[in-house]
């Protein structure tokens, strides 16, 4: 068996299973239950990586407010969601809900399949 050096993370992971499912190719408890667990270790990363997008987007919007003379948080809060870290950070919140939902989807096609 060659050894593959490819970094796996719950992108390729999700990518991988989106290709499957386009290709209409079956997935068996098995290996839902393989995809799940392995999705399931890599959600600390996808969760920290969206806390570290949070904290950048509060910290610009404080910078917004703290330049203001009157607080204007409506004006600030459309100010930071017209940037690229806004949009990161929605798209990392994806991601997370993305795999939560895959990994509980898991669970009941393996259920179904009698995998446990």
């Amino acid at each position: 068996m060659e050894e593959n050096k490819t970094k796996i993370t719950a992108s390729t992971i999700l990518d991988w299973v989106q290709e499957r499912v386009a290709n209409k190719e079956p997935l068996d408890s098995a290996l839902w239950l393989e995809i799940a667990f392995k999705l399931t270790a890599l959600l600390s990363d996808e969760t920290n990586l969206l806390w570290e997008r949070r904290q950048k987007v509060a910290q610009k919007k404080l910078g917004l407010l703290t330049g203001q003379d009157k607080k204007n948080v409506s004006y600030a809060n459309a100010e930071v969601e017209a940037t690229d870290e806004y949009r990161e950070m929605r798209q990392q919140e994806s991601m997370v809900k993305r795999v939560e939902e895959f990994v509980r989807i898991a669970k009941i096609q393996s259920r179904a399949e009698g995998g446990f």
